[in-house]
């Protein structure tokens, strides 16, 4: 169990309100921000966590009950719209349950499935005023597989499959958000895969996927970005007892992808990702 007490004592060096830094009424329809008057506020949470396991012939058991906190940010506080004079805000609470099991061998694996809720979710309404009476459901499962394929050669596995939804109803004004539907930029499907292979003592060449699946770009789970597929590459070798150089090659199709995607102001959006990028090292262990 842990609790955490944050206090936050907020000066405001300059004249409360919708105003400019010189005092003054702000002009076309009002300033973005408001400036809030001087106050402090404290956040005092318990987050306790349970763990319950049983031994296997090599492997475990366990289940796992556990609540997490977050305060709210300064910016989330204090930081606020034209027409909002106080944001009046709750820590956002997680309550999580996990049953596990585990299994070494050849083919080590790991197989997880876990429910949590969150309450006090912060966001923006339809006023753009930042509120925390929002409630979300995750639900999925978790796996991680390494096998050793032959003495030269290793395979991992890690996928997770999750749906992450809203538990409340709300008109944002541009979107509307209805309970059950998915979160939006929230994946079901996140899986990685690598290759590792060692044909000579020295080097580690290795091969490796990452393919985060689709997801919905809004509330009202409309519209969707397809999710993409990356290729990368990697060799470590030791040159010597002391030297050790390592490259690394990321995105090695080119794939145009986004890190991020959404659906904002009656446009899509999307934050590019990377194009083929090289790395070299070179490490000396004294």
């Amino acid at each position: 169990m842990s609790a955490d007490l944050l206090r936050y004592d907020y000066d405001n060096f300059l004249a409360p309100g919708n105003l400019t830094d010189q005092g003054e009424p702000c002009g076309f329809g009002g300033c973005l921000y408001t400036r809030p008057a001087d106050r402090s506020d404290s956040f005092f949470d318990i987050a306790p966590e349970l763990t319950l396991s049983r031994e296997l012939d090599q492997g475990l058991l366990w289940m796992r009950i556990a609540r997490g906190v977050r305060a709210p940010q300064a910016t989330e506080l204090y930081r606020l719209q034209s027409g909002q004079t106080v944001a009046d805000l709750d820590s956002e609470v997680l309550d999580a349950v996990e049953v596990g099991i585990r299994r070494a061998g050849r083919l080590s694996w790991e197989l997880v499935a876990f429910a949590q809720r969150k309450d006090n979710f912060i966001f923006r309404d339809s006023e753009g005023f930042n509120v925390s009476d929002g409630r979300t459901r995750h639900v999925g499962v978790e796996v991680d597989l390494d096998w050793t394929w032959t003495d030269t050669l290793r395979l991992g596995l890690r996928g997770t499959y999750a749906v992450h939804s809203y538990r409340f109803d709300r008109d944002l004004g541009g979107e509307t958000i209805v309970s059950g539907r998915d979160i939006p930029s929230a994946p079901r499907r996140l899986i990685s895969a690598d290759l590792n292979w060692s044909p000579i003592d020295p080097s580690n060449p290795q091969l490796a996927v990452e393919s985060p699946g689709r997801y919905y770009l809004s509330a009202a789970n409309t519209l969707r970005y397809g999710g993409h597929t990356l290729l990368h590459a990697a060799l470590d070798y030791r040159i010597s007892d002391q030297w050790q150089a390592g490259l690394r090659l990321r995105n090695l199709t080119g794939q145009r992808y986004a890190e991020r995607a959404d659906f904002a102001f009656g446009n899509y959006r999307y934050f590019p990702g990377a194009g083929r990028l090289a790395f070299v090292n070179l490490s000396l262990d004294w």
